[in-house]
């Protein structure tokens, strides 16, 4: 997260859990925010908890 947040924004693909497709997704989007007081990411207008995530790949 460190490095993501210093270089922002930042292209990146990530797998997090989507709870309400209760199943792992992928997504290819830009990391606008990271909130650490609130523990999320604001990445393609979709906002999601660090503990959703599984996986953070930055893209160049």
């Amino acid at each position: 997260m460190a490095q993501v947040k210093e270089d922002l924004p930042v292209k990146v693909r990530m797998n997090y859990y989507d709870r309400k497709k209760e199943k792992e997704v992928e997504l290819i989007g830009t990391v606008e925010k990271v909130l650490e007081l609130d523990q999320t990411l604001l990445v393609s207008g979709q906002k999601l908890d660090f503990g959703q995530l599984y996986c953070v790949e930055i893209l160049e």
